[in-house]
Parts: C-alpha cells; sequence; structure tokens
C-alpha cells in the first residue's frame, strides 16, 4: 500500500518480473505494456479502483488481465478487439469510448448474452464475432438483418428515453424485440409504431408499457387483441388495420382516454359490447370488416365524430343512428 497513481510505460524493461503487488493504491489505469512483461506470474491489484481494465476484466485473475493489455493495445493500431475465450459473463460498456473507431469484435466463446445498447455508437464496426446460441439481445432475428442494421436497432432503442418514441415499422419482423419492454424505457416510451411487420400475436409484455398513448400494428398477421393490450389505460390513438383480428377481448371499456380506433380490414363479424362504452372516442374506422348486423351500440358513443363503415355486409343502418350529434 502506498499512494501509485500511475505506472509508467517503462516497465516493461523489467522482463525478469514475476510478481507486482498494487493492493490498495489509488491506480486508475493499467499500462498494456504490462503485458510485455513475458514472464508475469502474479498481479496483485484492487480492482474497484481500475477504470481500465474495465472490472468484470481485472477480477479475472493475472493471465487474463495480461491477455486482455495485450489484445487492447494490438487493437489501438488495428481497430479490431479479440475478446473471446476469456471467459467474460458481460460485456463492458467501456469498450465504446476506449475504442470509439473499432471496426472488429470478436467475443465468442464467453457467457456474454447480451450486448449493451450504448455499442451503437461504434459506427464503424462492420463485424462481430459473437455465439449465436447464447446470445439473447439484441435477438438473433435482428442480428439476421446484418450488423448495420443490428446497430440502427439499438440506437432507436437507446433514443427512447430521450424521444419517448419507438418506429420499427418495415422491419419484417416475426415477434416484438424484448428490448421495447426494457424496464427503463417501458415507463417511458409513449409512441410505437411497428406497423408492416409480420407479427402474429401481441406479446402479453404490452401491458409494461403504462405510459403508452400511441400504437400502430397496421399490416400485420394479428388474428386477436388480447387483455392484455387493455390494460394500457393511457393509449388514446390505437390503429391495428389490415391484419386478420376476428376476436378482441371485450375490454374495451378500460380504454377510457381512447379517442381514435381503427380496425379497418379485418375479420370483424361483431363489436364487443364494450366498445360502445368509450366516452372519449372521436373517431372509429371498421370498413372492409364482415359487420352485418348489431351496430345499434354504436349510437351509444356520443363522442362520435367520424364514422367509417364501408364494405361490410351491412343492409341497412339501424334507425339508432339518428341519435349520432357530432358526425361529421
Amino acid at each position: 500500500s502506498n499512494s501509485i497513481s500511475t505506472i509508467p510505460p517503462e516497465i516493461e524493461r523489467l522482463q525478469s518480473l514475476t510478481h507486482l503487488s498494487l493492493q490498495d493504491n489509488p491506480l486508475s489505469a493499467l499500462p498494456v505494456e504490462l503485458s510485455r512483461l513475458r514472464r508475469m506470474k502474479k498481479l496483485e491489484l484492487s480492482p474497484d479502483h481500475l477504470s481500465f481494465p474495465p472490472r468484470c476484466i481485472s477480477v479475472l485473475g493475472t493471465r487474463k488481465i495480461v491477455e486482455f493489455l495485450r489484445r487492447a493495445d494490438v487493437a489501438w493500431s488495428s481497430q479490431v478487439l479479440d475478446l473471446s475465450g476469456l471467459d467474460l459473463e458481460e460485456l463492458p460498456v467501456d469498450i465504446v469510448g476506449l475504442f470509439p473507431r473499432l471496426q472488429e469484435l470478436y467475443i465468442n466463446m464467453n457467457r456474454i448474452d447480451s450486448i449493451p445498447l450504448e455499442f451503437h455508437l461504434l459506427t464503424t464496426l462492420v463485424e462481430i464475432r459473437l455465439d449465436s446460441d447464447i446470445i439473447r439481445s439484441p435477438s438473433m432475428e435482428i442480428w439476421s438483418f446484418g450488423i448495420q442494421t443490428t446497430l440502427e436497432f439499438m440506437k432507436r432503442v437507446s433514443s427512447c428515453a430521450e424521444t419517448c418514441e419507438l418506429s420499427l415499422k418495415k422491419w419484417n419482423l416475426t415477434a416484438m424485440p424484448g428490448e421495447v419492454f426494457l424496464t427503463q424505457h417501458a415507463s417511458l416510451l409513449t409512441k410505437l409504431n411497428v406497423s408492416e411487420n409480420n407479427f402474429k400475436v401481441i406479446p402479453d409484455e404490452i401491458s409494461s408499457l403504462s405510459a403508452l398513448t400511441e400504437l400502430y400494428m397496421d399490416s400485420n398477421l394479428l388474428e386477436s387483441l388480447p387483455a392484455s393490450l387493455f390494460r394500457l389505460s393511457e393509449l388514446r390513438i390505437a390503429s391495428f388495420s389490415m391484419n386478420r383480428i376476428h376476436a378482441i377481448a371485450d375490454k374495451f371499456h378500460k380504454l377510457s382516454s381512447l379517442e381514435r380506433l381503427s380496425l379497418d380490414c379485418n375479420e370483424l363479424d361483431s363489436i364487443p359490447a364494450s366498445l360502445c362504452r368509450l366516452t372519449c372516442l372521436s373517431e372509429l374506422s371498421l370498413s372492409s370488416n364482415r359487420l352485418s348486423s348489431e351496430l345499434d351500440g354504436l349510437a351509444n358513443i356520443s363522442s362520435l365524430k367520424r364514422l367509417y363503415l364501408m364494405d361490410n355486409l351491412i343492409e341497412r343502418l339501424p334507425l339508432s343512428f339518428s341519435n349520432f350529434t357530432r358526425l361529421q
């Protein structure tokens, strides 16, 4: 224990050094020159004080610390960072700041199951080698679109904290990415557009988006609207046009703030009774469905200003529609 805050690069001259104890010193970084001490067997540190190597590496023991320093030294000139086989459980975010012009990153043969969203800042990255059977976030579906698309996805999700909006329109997705429901973003997101994808179901996790006011899921493969959707009590605009919806949970009354609802081009043959209890709904689109009768309840939506019912099986409108006083 001394007051050593830095280790000079000249330490590489001590080629016979085998044991170096640096515990309880205010060191913030180790020089890469330590990796050139070929006889080094034991390196004692206080990892809590270090910012380089990152903590998840500085706790791995002498051999792997020295190996990381060697690879980091190479990476600063080659812009290729090899972290494979270091037994890492996480990918340190520090990498982004340490290697801002990184072109290739190898993280295979570790236990890393997620890539921090901050890695979208590595705009020069052209390759990431990873273990596809382990990685969970981003999902392999996202990775299959290529590295640049994956980085763009991470950028969009990361920006949710500032914009409170997320658009994944026309991404050819088959499942809602789990990152949409990340705790730090879920409570902030107010607008979500995932139209023109290939979603067959709305995941129950949708209910975690408690601040959501606008939801667009047009042109997917949805067949139903689940009960979890109706927990979004702040929802004002909901659009599900051009799907295959034929079943809807009868819980519309829980969406008391809903102002606009679009269900055009689906397979509805009836309307949930709870829909007719909405008091703020001003626009309702039900064109191109299979509706034929039992529409009287719609007249109870006194706030309605625009109602679209074209291309259904309706032979005549019910007399109760004469009660509409605000239709434009």
